[in-house]
């Protein structure tokens, strides 16, 4: 009998050191999963930083490719803050022109913004909604009231695809009820008569919107390469 019990007694002291080695083992399972799953997430970490960086750089690169100066400037769309700026550039800073202004004109559908694509959840403008609204600057400047700026804005949009296609020699003619666009040299016969004909008025006169768009073309492309140097400086 007591043979027996000793015999078993030494099976229970096995078990329970068996026991024991297990949950060392174990715990020591826990620690390297646990710094596993610690490097796991670091890495996890590291590589959404890294393509957090990639992204943010291939949107550069993708902004930088949009404003490239191997795109005609009619290509391009801008912002209200870009459209501020060339206007500014083309009145010489004399005129006083505010984001306010400019969202104002657009709210009002004088010269509202229809590009494309969009910056902050607002529309750009198009290339044609600066030349209007260059033109629009420019009339004020001259003395217009704006109010008269509507029908020939309206009749401009419609003639704006022909006259960037083909802006040399381009005018704008008026005899003070109807706004025409004419070619300088193919069409100055008519041109001639509205200014010095019978129909010729006090309102009547004449504008070379194709010599503002060709300064319009200028300024963005100086724009827009201020700001790729700017950018190359940067990084």
């Amino acid at each position: 009998m007591t043979s027996s019990v000793d015999n078993k007694e030494p099976d229970q002291t096995l078990d329970g050191n068996s026991h024991l080695l297990t949950s060392k083992n174990d715990k020591q399972k826990i620690e390297v999963t646990t710094k596993a799953l610690k490097d796991h997430q670091q890495r996890t970490t590291n590589n959404y930083s890294h393509l957090k960086a990639v992204k943010s750089k291939t949107t550069q690169d993708n902004c930088d490719t949009k404003a490239s100066p191997n795109k005609s400037p009619s290509e391009l769309e801008f912002t209200a803050k870009e459209a501020q700026a060339i206007l500014r550039k083309l009145t010489n800073g004399e005129e006083r022109i505010g984001l306010a202004l400019l969202n104002y004109y657009s709210r009002s559908n004088l010269v509202p913004a229809t590009g494309k694509e969009f910056a902050r959840n607002r529309q750009k403008y198009s290339y044609g909604d600066i030349v209007l609204l260059c033109w629009l600057f420019r009339m004020k400047a001259e003395g217009l009231p704006v109010g008269r700026f509507r029908q020939g804005l309206d009749y401009l949009k419609r003639k704006l695809p022909k006259l960037v296609k083909n802006p040399t020699d381009m005018i704008l003619l008026t005899d003070g009820k109807q706004l025409f666009l004419r070619h300088r040299i193919e069409d100055r016969i008519e041109i001639a008569e509205n200014l010095t004909g019978k129909n010729a008025g006090q309102y009547c006169w004449t504008y070379a919107i194709g010599s503002l768009i060709k300064e319009i073309d200028s300024i963005i492309e100086k724009e827009v390469s201020n700001k790729k140097l700017s950018r190359a400086k940067v990084a």
